[in-house]
């Protein structure tokens, strides 16, 4: 039987056959990206790092930003991926990224806070909403208190016995690694990663312990770093203190209670004048966070809020990439 390949052959299997093969390569290509996409590592909430730059702030140097992260080395280990978005304010995607537990920091302004502090202290109604302000009001963007972060770091750290044997109070008045019980850190890690793919060998796996032990360590000292600035006077003007629903309140106020009955909820939880960002044009010593980002609605400011999203819920162990980011943009800011 003749079954060489000829020309007559093959124009005679294009001009019949070449809609089939089209299907079949179709098929093929759409088989191929189902089995990647299904083998593939699905990232976690906290392994994708993202963070945003709201509608009046110009991502102007996000490049030497980026920079900045990775140099301070940020992030521990177990963040995968970094990516950032410029807010528009004709199209706000924020609400749909953040229901899908897309963001963990954004950066907004302060313009008009001294006013609206002014206003208040006159027993007036300010003029203009605080843009920071509003964001933290907003009941979707779910605003984290710093100060609540603080106190859920401490808490995670005490609970999973990192100190065992040793006095929390000392151990969060100044960093001490010895303070760290590396037997406890390994288990963690075991527990957390003894089935992830990255760490399938005892070598990945000793050497995960080592990255995580890293992890626990930062965490640590951004602990006692970020209580020690906030608590520092000489920084009362670079920190954001709000009761939750305040403005929208002032800004309601005769047609509706409801902000007034969630600000005593507020109240009633320990959460007044709680720490919600940090005004980084006020910390002075380091870069300027106009080199950064800047303000684009017609005048120079620099005074920018960093504000951090709470998932803890979601991502209970890389809540605090969130913090550490944050510590990142003030040591920057301070130049240590």
């Amino acid at each position: 039987m003749d079954n060489r390949l000829t020309k007559k052959r093959l124009s005679d299997l294009l001009s019949y056959d070449w809609i089939f093969m089209i299907v079949v390569c179709i098929v093929s290509i759409i088989g191929w990206e189902l089995l990647y996409d299904f083998g593939a590592v699905k990232l976690t909430a906290g392994q994708n790092f993202k963070y945003y730059f709201d509608y009046t702030i110009s991502p102007s140097g996000n490049n030497e930003l980026r920079l900045e992260l990775a140099e301070k080395e940020t992030f521990s280990y177990d963040v995968l991926k970094l990516s950032s978005e410029a807010i528009s304010q004709d199209y706000n995607v924020l609400k749909d990224r953040l229901s899908i537990k897309e963001g963990d920091i954004i950066f907004t302004d302060a313009v008009g806070m001294k006013e609206y502090k002014d206003s208040l202290a006159k027993g007036e109604t300010p003029e203009k909403k605080v843009r920071a302000y509003s964001l933290i009001d907003t009941v979707d963007y779910k605003i984290a208190s710093i100060d609540v972060m603080i106190e859920n770091a401490k808490k995670y750290l005490e609970d999973k016995a990192f100190f065992d044997g040793v006095d929390i109070q000392t151990a969060f008045d100044s960093y001490d690694r010895a303070n760290i019980d590396d037997d406890k850190v390994r288990a963690l890690f075991l527990n957390r990663n003894g089935k992830d793919n990255r760490f399938r060998t005892q070598s990945a796996k000793n050497q995960g312990i080592l990255l995580e032990m890293e992890r626990i360590e930062k965490l640590y000292q951004n602990v006692v770093f970020i209580q020690a600035f906030i608590d520092n006077p000489a920084n009362s003007e670079a920190i954001i203190r709000y009761t939750r629903f305040s403005q929208v309140h002032e800004f309601t106020k005769g047609t509706t209670t409801q902000y007034q009955d969630w600000i005593e909820q507020e109240i009633n939880a320990g959460r007044e004048n709680d720490v919600y960002g940090i005004n980084l044009g006020k910390v002075k010593g380091g870069k300027n966070i106009t080199n950064f980002m800047q303000y684009k609605l017609g005048e120079e400011l620099n005074d920018i809020i960093i504000l951090a999203f709470e998932f803890t819920s979601y991502q209970p162990h890389l809540q605090y990439e969130s913090l550490s980011f944050i510590c990142t943009m003030i040591k920057a800011c301070m130049g240590v």
